[in-house]
């Protein structure tokens, strides 16, 4: 976009910068230090980590905005499934609005039904019991991305390797957009952050689809514990941190990157109590975990690789923990269990799950993460009682658009809110590329963060001026309808008003889509928006849904700052 584009499309709605730089301030706190060279770190001591180097391919910062227009390259057969069901022509409870929110990739009108007509509370129970709701959707829709599972063996005989790099990404972005397992998602993607592997690592690559399916979607509503230890033991996860080529024999020094990131970020923080002696003897602990083979081989352990260091003084302490009589495989796997289950690993993973489902202005005193660390360890590290406390909140009640959407998150969520039928899988191709300009633009593909401590959970990641000007595109684009997959029918645009008293105006059509979108909408602004269209609220709606007029103010709708927050 040009920059007479950008002074032209801020002309339209006069205060439309004023209205996202102040409302973003107010409702989430976050500009204010936009502009600052980096996000402040964790509460404690996290911002007195050394600066990680790593080797390989990183993701660069984009330097082009999202397209505005596009179009599907094929033609579009008919769609999967039903019809949607028709939005509810009342406003949900704010109760009901802020959970369809907060807990999913958007709101949609079968979603809001659902909350309204289980209660909160009830809705949520259900989500974390993910596996009793039938997802068919997913299955239809990810069946094209056939690099984004299987085996690092699979991938490796299947050749294109470099495939990975695109279709588990797009595969992920995809699931947030059409999954019914909302939740389940949105904590796939937390524990994607908090264990990450950068799938442009070349030696990591072939790992990552069987990472995504087999240790973080495996146990990402299960046990911690279970986690860590299937992560310590994962391809991805040996071969990003290298792991697998750590060896303490012939006198060899063994790797430190694993047990750094074991402790520092996976469990206890920084600040948690160890020291860099503490990171040496560990490491040594974890010498001889590898792979059968490098590029598509299995965990083992080769006790030929393996030396105790300073743990073979049996009074060797490290967090608490001592060998006591243990040695090998089984000394490593102890001492993981007890990272998994310490104290101060509970208060930590309950703060950060309290940052990403309320918002960085938890503390980690909080009496909301100290009641889910208790929660947590009085259920042996069990992830969804702990999520559900959280969730269960006054906290989390009180958070109604504290946050800032994640790209991601705005990406499904316009789409979830507008589109009329069920995802198109004929599209798939075109659905990946287009999805892979708009999240590459917005520096945000899922799995591209090139450093193992996973995307930030700070809400001025994603607002400055530069990601702003994006994230307006994105909403322009998005008003016009025409990302793959997901086409509008224009013709259906005079429902979304059906049954309100002014159903036939352009004016009771805006409405309808503020509440779509979760927009407030109030007289003066209502008249800006449709002077800049040239219309008045009055003005009758044609059959096709006034095909100019409804992309250009659902776009305008989309920059909104209640529409940017969750």
């Amino acid at each position: 976009m040009s920059r007479v584009e950008v002074d032209e499309a801020l002309e339209a709605t006069p205060t439309r910068r004023g209205a996202l730089l102040g409302g973003l301030a107010a409702g989430a706190a976050v500009l204010v230090s936009a502009c600052a060279p980096s996000a402040p770190a964790e509460a404690g001591a996290e911002s007195t980590r050394p600066a990680r180097v790593r080797t390989g391919p990183t993701t660069a910062a984009p330097t082009t905005a999202v397209p505005t227009t596009a179009a599907p390259t094929t033609a579009v057969p008919p769609a999967l499934g039903a019809a949607l069901p028709a939005w509810p022509k009342t406003w949900a409870t704010p109760a009901v609005w802020h959970v369809a929110k907060r807990l999913t990739f958007g709101p949609t009108p079968s979603v809001v039904a659902q909350i309204s007509s289980l209660g909160t509370t009830a809705w949520i129970d259900k989500q974390l019991n993910y596996t009793s709701i039938p997802d068919p959707s997913v299955a239809a829709a990810t069946a094209f991305y056939e690099w984004s599972r299987g085996t690092a063996a699979e991938i490796n005989a299947r050749g294109q390797e470099w495939r990975v790099v695109v279709d588990l990404p797009l595969s992920t972005a995809l699931r947030a957009v059409v999954s019914e397992r909302q939740l389940f998602e949105r904590t796939v993607g937390f524990w994607w952050d908090h264990l990450n592997v950068d799938v442009n690592s070349n030696a990591a690559q072939n790992y990552c689809p069987s990472y995504d399916t087999d240790v973080i979607r495996a146990n990402a509503l299960g046990k911690f514990s279970d986690l860590l230890m299937a992560s310590a033991k994962s391809g991805a996860m040996l071969s990003y941190l290298d792991q697998a080529s750590s060896r303490a024999d012939g006198g060899r020094v063994p790797n430190e990157n694993y047990a750094r990131e074991l402790m520092e970020l996976h469990t206890v923080g920084v600040d948690g109590g160890y020291s860099e002696a503490d990171v040496v003897a560990v490491s040594y602990l974890f010498s001889g975990w590898t792979l059968t083979n490098t590029w598509n081989g299995t965990f083992t352990f080769q006790p030929a690789r393996h030396a105790l260091g300073p743990f073979a003084q049996p009074s060797t302490s490290v967090l608490g923990w001592t060998r006591g009589q243990l040695t090998g495989i089984a000394a490593g796997e102890s001492f993981i269990r007890h990272l998994a289950r310490h104290r101060v690993t509970a208060q930590r993973i309950a703060h950060k799950l309290c940052i990403r489902f309320i918002g960085e202005h938890i503390g980690r005193d909080d009496s909301v993460v100290l009641n889910a660390r208790d929660v947590y360890l009085a259920n042996d590290t069990a992830i969804a009682p702990t999520l559900r406390s959280v969730l269960t909140s006054a906290e989390f009640a009180d958070s109604a658009d504290k946050r800032i959407r994640r790209p991601l998150e705005l990406l499904a969520a316009g789409i979830r809110a507008t589109s009329d039928a069920p995802f198109n899988a004929s599209t798939a191709e075109d659905t990946k590329w287009n999805f892979h300009g708009i999240l590459t633009a917005l520096n945000a593909m899922p799995h591209h963060w090139p450093t193992p401590d996973g995307y930030p959970d700070k809400d001025a990641a994603w607002v400055s001026v530069g990601s702003m000007i994006s994230r307006w595109n994105l909403a322009t684009f998005m008003g016009n309808g025409n990302i793959p997959g997901f086409v509008r029918d224009w013709s259906t645009i005079p429902d979304w008003a059906a049954g309100s008293p002014t159903s036939s105006t352009v004016g009771g059509w805006l409405d309808a889509a503020a509440q779509r979108l979760g927009i407030p909408l109030d007289a003066a602004s209502k008249a800006r928006m449709l002077s800049s269209v040239g219309r008045v609220a009055s003005t009758p709606i044609t059959a096709n849904g006034n095909r100019w007029v409804a992309p250009k103010l659902l776009g305008q709708l989309m920059q909104q700052p209640q529409f940017q927050t969750a």
